[in-house]
C-alpha cells in the first residue's frame, strides 16, 4: 500500500513539474514577443522623430504589425505607435507614443 502512495505521489509531482515547465515556456515567450515589440516600436519612433513626425502608415516586419499615426495640436505633435503580432502563438497588442515640441525660441544676445 505504501508503494501505491508513493507512486501516486511521484506521478502527481511529475505532472506539476511539467504543468510548471508549460508555465515558463508561455510566459517567456509572450516575455520575449513583448520585447521585440518594444525594440520595433522604438526603432520606429526613433525614426519619426528624426523625420519630424510624418505621416501615419503601416509596415510589417518580423511577424510583427506596426501601425503609426501623427496628430498635431497645440503646436505639439503627438506620435503614437501600435504593435501587433498576429502570426506568433504568442499574441501582442502595445501601444507606444511620444511627443514632438517645436524647438524652443532662439535667445541672441545681439
Amino acid at each position: 500500500m505504501e508503494s501505491l502512495v508513493a507512486l501516486l505521489l511521484l506521478g502527481l509531482a511529475a505532472l506539476a513539474s511539467a504543468s510548471a515547465e508549460c508555465w515558463t515556456a508561455r510566459a517567456l515567450a509572450l516575455a520575449e514577443a513583448r520585447e521585440d515589440a518594444a525594440t520595433a516600436a522604438e526603432a520606429l519612433l526613433d525614426s519619426l522623430v528624426a523625420a519630424g513626425g510624418g505621416a501615419g502608415g503601416v509596415v510589417e516586419r518580423d511577424h510583427l504589425r506596426l501601425e503609426w499615426s501623427a496628430e498635431s495640436r497645440d503646436g505639439l505633435t503627438h506620435l503614437r505607435v501600435r504593435v501587433t503580432s498576429p502570426e506568433r502563438p504568442a499574441r501582442v497588442e502595445e501601444s507606444f507614443g511620444t511627443v514632438l515640441a517645436p524647438p524652443p525660441p532662439s535667445l541672441d544676445a545681439s
